[in-house]
């Protein structure tokens, strides 16, 4: 079952779910499909923007979006974020508060809402070395140094069958002669 909290620090604004999903939370003015259906009529009819925003008792940019279709759709109480992966293969999504934009990863914020902050220089672990498994029963806080011996443990694991000369890691650039 996904259960959902809100992003730390994004309280009211952004919730996180502990299978990775990241959605909106609907805030300020809402309107009924029955309210937006009729404002769209206005518009078709060449109403101008400020005779619906008053009608609708909201701003003439609300009433633009309104008439160019970016309004919410599905269920008003909250809608998902889109999310990116950046070039180290984490999933970020990019939050907004009071007009400022920060990138921050999916994983710190699921630990962070379900766990509480992440104390000193610890590190948010993917037990399965998967980047894009954001599960929280897939995210465990170790250290920098634990974090390295886990992945190199797997790693060796992985290559435990292969001769000693074709041991190397996934990103080693050395050939062996």
């Amino acid at each position: 079952m996904e259960d959902w909290k809100a992003v730390l620090g994004y309280e009211g604004l952004y919730e996180i779910s502990n299978l990775g999903n990241v959605r909106r939370i609907a805030r300020g003015k809402k309107f009924t499909a029955e309210q937006v259906k009729q404002a769209k009529q206005m518009l078709e009819e060449k109403a101008s923007l400020k005779t619906v925003a008053a009608f609708l008792g909201t701003s003439i940019t609300t009433v633009f979006s309104i008439k160019h279709g970016n309004t919410w759709v599905g269920d008003a109480e909250s809608r998902p974020v889109k999310t990116k992966i950046g070039s180290d293969f984490y999933i970020y999504f990019t939050p907004s508060k009071e007009g400022k934009y920060v990138h921050r990863p999916i994983h710190r914020c699921i630990w962070e809402a379900f766990k509480g902050p992440i104390p000193g220089r610890l590190e948010v672990n993917h037990k399965n070395l998967n980047r894009q498994d954001n599960r929280l029963e897939n995210l465990e806080l170790l250290t920098h140094r634990e974090n390295c011996q886990h992945a190199q443990a797997i790693y060796a694991e992985k290559r435990k069958h292969l001769a000693k000369g074709e041991r190397a890691g996934p990103k080693s650039g050395y050939v062996r002669i």
